[in-house]
């Protein structure tokens, strides 16, 4: 284990895999490909306990990103999940190019140049009630957005169905 370094897992989701860039004290350390499912997540699972408090940071991609942030809180790593337009904005003065692989480490380099605060901290079992309101706000969110889409493709496939 890495001592007293700041460590961050910059993650770029996409539908199917993740690219994932590790900065030690803002310097570029591995680059990896993760697919988003149980094996993906067991290797960046392994990766992040190979350090001590590792930031993790992500877009907040819709339905690709709801995988990795259920992992995440899961099995209780603190991460950032950033808008969208935000990241962009941040990383703009040092991404020239676009790319999945250079959106990982851009990611990790906004989050060591602008701090973000932690969008899940892991709770504490004697926690009070309020402590533990916001992932329960989490949870609503993401369970309203689940019947959402459910709605959306119930509706497209009755579309689809009316057509033939």
């Amino acid at each position: 284990m890495m001592l007293d370094m700041e460590i961050i897992f910059g993650i770029d989701v996409s539908k199917h895999s993740s690219n994932v860039a590790i900065l030690i004290d803002g310097r570029t350390f591995k680059e990896f490909k993760i697919t988003n499912n149980r094996p993906g997540y067991k290797i960046l699972d392994d990766a992040l306990n190979s350090f001590r408090s590792p930031k993790v940071i992500f877009e907040s991609s819709g339905i690709y990103s709801r995988s990795i942030r259920s992992f995440l809180q899961r099995e209780n790593w603190n991460y950032t999940e950033i808008n969208p337009l935000a990241a962009k904005k941040d990383m703009d003065g040092f991404r020239h190019n676009k790319n999945d692989r250079l959106d990982a480490v851009s990611l990790a380099m906004a989050m060591a140049q602008h701090h973000y605060q932690s969008t899940f901290k892991e709770k504490l079992c004697m926690a009070s009630f309020t402590t533990w309101s916001e992932p329960i706000k989490n949870s609503t969110k993401i369970l309203y957005e689940l019947k959402i889409d459910y709605i959306k493709s119930c509706s497209l496939l009755s579309q689809r169905w009316n057509n033939l």
